[in-house]
């Protein structure tokens, strides 16, 4: 991401999302406090209990104690709600405090420090009234599959799967579906590269593909900045994706987009794995000028509240880790020499680790990255892993650009 990440409050949100892109209501004003919510619900919200999943946009104006509730008008309890936020903030939503009638929303700042009262904030909202097969993402989803990948890199295949793009996870395993409405199927190969007759494509925002046990995204998350998109997929370990992302004078390094492939896990405590492995091979023929980074995006204690990056290769101008770091230390692991650097407290930490030895295709032991993080009190053993992406974080391009995931491999035990 950006090294300020002005623009990252990105949650996961479930692949579904796309499909019902029809259902989704207008942007929608909030204006709630603690003692006196207000209802969101509109015309549309009468149709919504019976689908897995819908989305909106929102605004809430935070009150002393940095959050808002909000009644969400369905009169259902959704099994989740993720939230993600449309500027520099980071947004979670206490699945202690949601009802059939309401659900308490809290902002932070990337420093974990409060926003005065006051401050209004715009997400995006994701409700799962039903299970959906294999989801768990960005903007977070609410459940995750109920087994995670023990062997590396199945053959690709037109069957979804079960992650999510910036919401919560699925609670049943994944189902074959065939590509969103929203989607298209196309033959035509990129110019390089390993995907050369696709199987799915899409040029919607959210749009998401499920194979083999893994969600193929397109997120483009920050809709409000990002430029034209399109994913094409020949599996969950390849695709390629062209993407025209301009750097913004109002908002500097802000990241636009991030296409990946998502895993999705029932909220598993770090502790409790013996193996996490992965490989993975990229290229990209991005303009020199760029500002980008391939990377693991693994989503901690809740799809879209605990954030932690793994950059393999990238492109930015400043130096690693970033001046606004509150810890910074470098590191060997497995053979990979990390700068790495944490936000924030427990409960809004952001954690990177940026290969200094940037690699194009390699193995990572995400296993002993997770071992060290414990060690060092960045993270505990009872922390949950609720997701693992891999993909590219786009700032901008400055012109039509191509990049392509040729390999990529979960394996964990």
């Amino acid at each position: 991401m950006p090294l300020t990440r002005t623009a990252r409050s990105r949650a996961i949100l479930p692949a579904a999302l796309v499909a019902v892109a029809g259902l989704v209501a207008v942007p929608i004003v909030v204006h709630a406090s603690k003692d006196s919510p207000v209802s969101t619900a509109n015309a549309a919200d009468s149709t919504v209990t019976a689908l897995p999943n819908v989305g909106r946009v929102e605004t809430c104006v935070l009150d002393a104690y940095s959050g808002c509730t909000v009644l969400h008008g369905f009169g259902q309890k959704p099994v989740a709600i993720t939230a993600t936020a449309s500027g520099p903030a980071m947004v979670s939503i206490d699945p202690r405090r949601t009802t059939d009638k309401s659900y308490r929303l809290r902002a932070l700042r990337y420093d974990g420090q409060r926003y005065q009262a006051g401050t209004k904030v715009t997400y995006t909202v994701h409700y799962d009234f039903a299970a959906v097969a294999g989801q768990p993402t960005t903007p977070a989803p609410t459940t995750a599959p109920t087994s995670a990948p023990t062997t590396s890199t199945p053959k690709p295949s037109p069957t979804p799967t079960s992650t999510t793009t910036s919401t919560k996870p699925p609670t049943t395993a994944p189902t074959t579906t065939q590509p969103t409405a929203t989607s298209t199927t196309t033959s035509t190969p990129p110019a390089s590269g390993t995907c050369k007759s696709p199987l799915w494509s899409s040029s919607d925002a959210f749009g998401t593909w499920n194979t083999s046990g893994y969600l193929v995204n397109n997120n483009k998350w920050n809709e409000g900045e990002s430029g034209p998109q399109t994913i094409h997929a020949c599996g969950f370990n390849s695709w390629y994706v062209t993407s025209d992302q301009k750097e913004l004078a109002s908002n500097p390094g802000s990241v636009k987009t991030y296409p990946d492939t998502q895993k999705n896990f029932p909220e598993k405590a770090i502790s409790s794995f013996s193996t996490i492995k992965s490989t993975y091979a990229n290229s990209q023929s991005a303009p020199s000028s760029g500002e980008y980074n391939w990377s693991y995006d693994i989503w901690l204690n809740g799809l879209g509240n605990e954030e932690l990056m793994i950059w393999t290769n990238y492109r930015y101008p400043a130096s690693l880790p970033p001046g606004d770091a509150q810890d910074k230390a470098t590191v060997t692991i497995d053979g990979h020499t990390y700068a790495a650097w944490k936000r924030g407290a427990v409960g809004s930490r952001y954690i990177a680790l940026a290969m200094t030895d940037q690699k194009a295709a390699s193995t990572v032991d995400l296993k002993k990255v997770f071992d060290w993080l414990v060690s060092k009190g960045w993270l505990s053993g009872t922390d949950k892993v609720s997701a693992i992406e891999y993909g590219v974080e786009i700032s901008s391009t400055n012109g039509p650009a191509t990049f392509r995931l040729d390999d990529y491999s979960l394996t964990t035990s």
